[in-house]
């Protein structure tokens, strides 16, 4: 079972879209995989929480949800 599993809340992010309707972002721990979400995009099966990491990381996103923020 992944260490991840058990501390996955850290991991994830709740965004309101209004219209009694909401949408996660981030990682997600299922067992030994995990799974990670961005607003259009998703992509599920890593095998390594540092592969997850760097796929939301190319799209902009850190682990919990949140946007990288972009330098000026």
């Amino acid at each position: 079972m992944s260490s991840v599993a058990a501390n996955d809340e850290q991991f994830q992010k709740t965004v309101d879209l209004g219209n009694n309707e909401s949408l996660s972002v981030g990682l997600f721990a299922r067992g030994d995989v995990f799974d990670a979400l961005t607003m259009t995009e998703s992509k599920t099966g890593f095998k390594t929480l540092g592969g997850a990491k760097r796929w939301l990381a190319r799209r902009g996103y850190q682990p919990n949800g949140e946007r990288i923020e972009q330098g000026e």
